[in-house]
């Protein structure tokens, strides 16, 4: 058993290190995170906030498949606190992830008795860059709910099984109750907690039955509710076939380190990760079952690493492996709830030690290279957005250059959240023009479908595939392509580039082509009558231009 002087050293070293990896992921909200702009389904969420008569519906109403109240609750305090500071919300979600950090290393301290330097591998799990995705999109604080909630419960429940009272079982009951209340990750719980209830209230008095049975009516009536009013699934239906359903459900549960667990091109490394994730929920469910059935705390571990496995499988059957870089924070939760679980009982051997941290460094350093990449591209977009909402730019242009830019894609309409906002006069948003009428008017004269297919060195060496546009001859407002997209990017530019026929001058404007539907269209905004009139890739892309038109103002 280590001494009282070296349990301290670890326990400073442990916290030290949940310190810095707050302030890492501080920085990076700070320097990438923009204050003044929504990213991705927070437009749509945010629109129907300022359009809904009613707080209490919006709060309860569905997000895809899921029901959110309490994170979406959390999410529009937020917002409503600080006027709109889109930033604020990330910063919450850092406080999150580090509160579960330390809850999960008070729980493992708990349960062994003193601390070791290995559980620095529980903050570097729940704060690394490859949580990129989700520390700098605010609305996904409704995912570090739910791992702050799930970490809470298992902090409370070993708690309970060291001897504390009623208000321990309390605080069990309200930490999974936050879990509960997180969409479909809520439903996969629901039932365990339950379990999880029952056995460990059975032995105890009729207060304890009281309290569990009321939170177990409670969360199973929720579930039920938010079970028989889900709307059909509105993605489509991956590959369910045993071995693809299987290699789905090991990704999730390993994609929590971030990037190294991404299938490259050649697989090896990602498939190392994969069979290390999967052994390290077996040898946890190992250690817990080995110990006496009867134990409070080894039930509850049992219970939240099964809890993550049907997370995995739930994930898998619903959607294959799509979103992987949200899945990141919840499959982390679970590998932090692993270490825990199989990290917990006795002495750490000091290679075990080494092994840990030297995972843990590898996993925080695998991940810094692509999440700065991501945050940089994120905030460039979302700056791009606000100066041209502050131009002036209408709603329809808006959606026209943004509606394919990963950090703004819209499929619930980008034009109408634009406008939603901009309505509600929310931030740089009520800066944004009022909606431009015009004609559709088909445009003659030039060959269409085109293909442009091209690389990156083609770009560079100012030799991308173009197609020249005829004079319009007379005023417009701007361009209009219809187009067939047969790659999935969210960086891919479009040019539009033009001679200002007032001026002489050379203008430019650019798209994100759409990727995640097949066809549609994409609007250059052009203010007076253009000539020499041509559209060229931007950056490396593949699409078809099936059509053009002229977007002219009515008569």
């Amino acid at each position: 058993m280590p001494t009282p002087s070296r349990d301290a050293v670890a326990g400073v070293f442990v916290h030290a290190v949940i310190a810095a990896c707050a302030v890492a992921a501080g920085w990076l909200v700070t320097t990438k995170g923009s204050a003044e702009s929504p990213t991705k389904d927070e437009f749509a969420v945010l629109a129907d906030y300022v359009e809904t008569p009613g707080r209490v519906g919006w709060l309860f109403a569905h997000h895809n498949e899921h029901r959110y109240p309490l994170g979406r609750a959390v999410w529009a305090g937020v917002l409503e606190a600080t006027g709109f500071n889109f930033r604020a919300a990330m910063y919450v979600t850092v406080g999150l992830h580090t509160a579960a950090a330390v809850l999960l290393v008070w729980a493992v301290r708990g349960r062994r008795g003193w601390a070791s330097p290995a559980d620095a591998v529980i903050p570097v799990l729940l704060l690394h860059w490859g949580h990129t995705h989700n520390l700098l999109y605010g609305y996904q604080l409704v995912f570090a709910v739910c791992v702050y909630g799930l970490a809470g419960w298992v902090w409370a429940a070993g708690r309970v099984a060291r001897g504390g009272g009623t208000g321990w079982l309390l605080a069990a009951g309200g930490y999974a109750t936050v879990v509960v209340l997180s969409g479909g990750f809520g439903l996969v719980f629901t039932p365990l907690f339950v379990v999880w209830l029952a056995h460990t209230v059975w032995p105890k008095g009729r207060t304890p039955r009281v309290i569990a049975a009321a939170f177990a009516a409670a969360w199973v009536g929720y579930g039920a509710w938010v079970w028989l009013t889900a709307p059909p699934g509105v993605t489509a239906l991956p590959d369910r076939s045993p071995g693809k359903f299987l290699l789905h459900t090991v990704q999730f549960l390993a994609c929590g380190v971030g990037d190294p667990a991404v299938p490259y091109p050649l697989e090896w490394p990602a498939a190392i990760v994969w069979v290390s994730a999967a052994g390290l929920y077996a040898t946890a469910l190992v250690a817990l079952i080995r110990r006496p059935p009867g134990a409070v705390f080894e039930s509850a571990l049992v219970l939240a690493v099964v809890g993550v496995i049907l997370l995995g499988a739930a994930s898998a059957y619903a959607r294959g492996y799509g979103l992987a870089a949200r899945l990141v924070t919840p499959s982390a939760a679970g590998l932090g709830v692993c270490w825990v679980a199989a990290g917990g009982r006795g002495r750490v051997p000091w290679p075990a030690t080494v092994v840990a941290l030297a995972v843990a460094g590898g996993v925080f350093w695998a991940n810094t290279d692509s999440g700065v990449r991501e945050a940089y591209y994120t905030r460039l977009v979302l700056d791009e957005l606000r100066d041209d909402v502050k131009a002036g730019m209408s709603p329809e242009f808006v959606e026209g250059r943004y509606g394919g830019a990963t950090p703004v894609l819209m499929y619930h309409g980008t034009a109408r959240c634009v406008r939603a906002l901009r309505n509600a006069r929310i931030g740089v948003f009520a800066h944004c023009g009022p909606d431009v009428p015009f004609v559709a008017v088909p445009l003659e004269g030039v060959e269409l479908p085109r293909e442009f297919d091209c690389g990156a060195a083609e770009v560079a060496a100012g030799n991308p595939p173009r197609l020249t546009l005829p004079d319009p001859g007379r005023p417009v407002v701007g361009v209009r392509l219809r187009v067939r997209t047969d790659e999935a990017s969210g960086w891919r530019k479009l040019l539009l580039i033009w001679t200002d026929a007032r001026t002489g001058a050379e203008r430019r404007a650019w798209v994100y082509p759409p990727w995640m539907t097949a066809q549609t269209a994409v609007a250059f905004p052009i203010d007076g009558v253009p000539t020499g009139i041509r559209v060229e890739a931007g950056s490396d892309l593949r699409l078809t231009i099936e059509a053009a038109e002229w977007l002219t103002p009515p008569r």
